[in-house]
C-alpha cells in the first residue's frame, strides 16, 4: 500500500480485483478520455488481463484506487522517454458511481508528490478532452497549469495538456 486514510487508500492491483475492476471501468465516458488501448466494452477478461500485466512488472507503476475497501478505480505513471527524462504522464480514472466524491482530488495530490519522490521527475503532465471538463477542473484543482494544445502531426487535436512541476 503506498497511501492510506480512513476511506480512502492506493496500492498495487491485486488477484480478487477482477470483478470490481471490471464493473467500475465499463463505462463509455472513461473509454473515451482515457488513451486509446482502453477497451470498451471493459470486460471480465480485460480485468484478468490489466491485474496480471501489472502484477508481473517490476516497478509498478499503475495502482488500484481503494474507497471503502473495494477498488473504484486507477491511477497510473509513466515517465518519459531518453529526451524526457525528467517528466512524466500521469492518467486516473474512478468509477462513475464514486464521482463528486473527491476521491480523484485526494488521489492525485498525494500521487503528484510520490511520483516526484519515486521516479525522479521534474514535471508531470496529464491531457484530457476539451470537452471532458470534470478533469479541467480536477487538474486546476490539483495545481496543474494548462500548458498546450496536443499537435500530432501538425493537426490539432481535441486535447488539452496541464503539467504541474516539482517545488
Amino acid at each position: 500500500m503506498i497511501y492510506s486514510n480512513k476511506l480512502l487508500s492506493v496500492r498495487s492491483w491485486q488477484s480478487g480485483d477482477e470483478s470490481y475492476l471490471a464493473l467500475n471501468a465499463n463505462n463509455k465516458n472513461i473509454s473515451d478520455a482515457m488513451p486509446s488501448k482502453f477497451p470498451h466494452p471493459y470486460t471480465y477478461d480485460d480485468a484478468v488481463y490489466w491485474i496480471k500485466h501489472n502484477k508481473n512488472k517490476l516497478q509498478q507503476n499503475n495502482f488500484a484506487v481503494i474507497y471503502d475497501n473495494e477498488p473504484v478505480g486507477n491511477i497510473g505513471f509513466a515517465k518519459g522517454k531518453v529526451q524526457n527524462q525528467h517528466t512524466g504522464n500521469i492518467t486516473i480514472w474512478i468509477g462513475k458511481e464514486y464521482w463528486k466524491k473527491g476521491i480523484a482530488s485526494e488521489v492525485i495530490n498525494f500521487f503528484t508528490g510520490y511520483c516526484f519522490n519515486k521516479f525522479g521527475v521534474k514535471k508531470l503532465y496529464v491531457k484530457t478532452s476539451f470537452d471532458n471538463k470534470r478533469a479541467i477542473s480536477l487538474f486546476n484543482r490539483t495545481g496543474f497549469k494548462k500548458e498546450d494544445i496536443f499537435v500530432k502531426n501538425n493537426n490539432i487535436s481535441d486535447e488539452l495538456i496541464f503539467s504541474l512541476s516539482q517545488k
